[in-house]
């Protein structure tokens, strides 16, 4: 049996050990409530606000991140001061 069997198994044991009110869970997944209190709002807004930005975020890191490899690929195929006077200077 592998370890995520397992761990299936053990949470469904656990969900009829504890006997949660089924209709109550089932209620509050599909009927969403407003928080009551200041740190349930500042939770909802920092929830929201992180999802909004998130995707901004990778999306800016990744693209700085090509432009440094692209950066750094040419200066490696770029010859130094001293190498480029060699090739130019043959006379």
């Amino acid at each position: 049996m592998k370890w995520a069997d397992a761990v299936a198994l053990r949470l469904y044991r656990n969900w009829f050990i504890v006997s949660p009110d089924w209709s109550g869970s089932a209620h509050a997944t599909f009927v969403p409530a407003l928080p009551a209190h200041a740190r349930g709002w500042a939770m909802l807004v920092s929830i929201v606000w992180e999802q909004t930005m998130q995707p901004h975020n990778t999306f800016f890191w990744q693209a700085s991140q090509e432009v440094e490899e692209a950066k750094s690929a040419a200066r490696k195929r770029m010859p130094t001061g001293c190498q480029r006077d060699r090739v130019f200077d043959r006379d």
